[in-house]
């Protein structure tokens, strides 16, 4: 028990002596909730004769202030995760994150989304892959359920934050 508290006690103090480190000891308590002051959502659109099947995937700043975020908002960098009529899971993301998720650190740039404003993703399903090969497409969708995870880091004035603490998870979507 004495061990436990003493290496508790120095992972606190290793952490508060680090000025450099981006997880401060401080960061977590200015930083709590911030999830909710964002909106996610995915749609679905159905193939036409003149569009593929598409999810329109939506983050919204639901706050009354302008919101600095680590995020891609030009490609879609979600996980679509989807459950199948026949109960087989998989995630499908998009080819150049995916990458990124096996090999790399990513760093994703600082943007800023004001108040009320919100970024739209338009995600062609011929635009998706899965790490267990599966295909993306809208006969594999039908009957069964699509949901999105979407990593969001919010900056603290002050500079500080924690990788992912406003992440984002939509809607189930039934896709018919």
């Amino acid at each position: 028990m004495q061990i436990r508290i003493k290496l508790i006690a120095t992972l606190i103090l290793l952490t508060m002596l680090l000025p450099n480190c981006r997880e401060k000891a401080d960061t977590p308590s200015k930083l709590k909730n911030l999830s909710r002051i964002f909106k996610y959502s995915i749609t679905y659109t159905e193939p036409t004769k003149v569009k593929e099947a598409h999810f329109i995937a939506t983050l919204t700043n639901v706050s009354d202030a302008t919101q600095r975020i680590e995020l891609n908002d030009k490609e879609f960098f979600g996980e679509l995760s989807i459950t199948t009529m026949n109960s087989d899971y998989y995630e499908a993301y998009n080819p150049r994150y995916l990458g990124l998720l096996c090999t790399s650190i990513i760093d994703l740039p600082v943007i800023e989304l004001g108040a009320n404003e919100s970024i739209v993703w338009h995600v062609p399903l011929s635009s998706l892959v899965s790490a267990r090969d599966k295909k993306v497409t809208h006969e594999s969708l039908t009957g069964g359920t699509v949901r999105s995870t979407m990593k969001v880091t919010a900056i603290a004035d002050d500079g500080n934050y924690i990788e992912g603490n406003a992440s984002q998870r939509s809607n189930i979507l039934e896709i018919k």
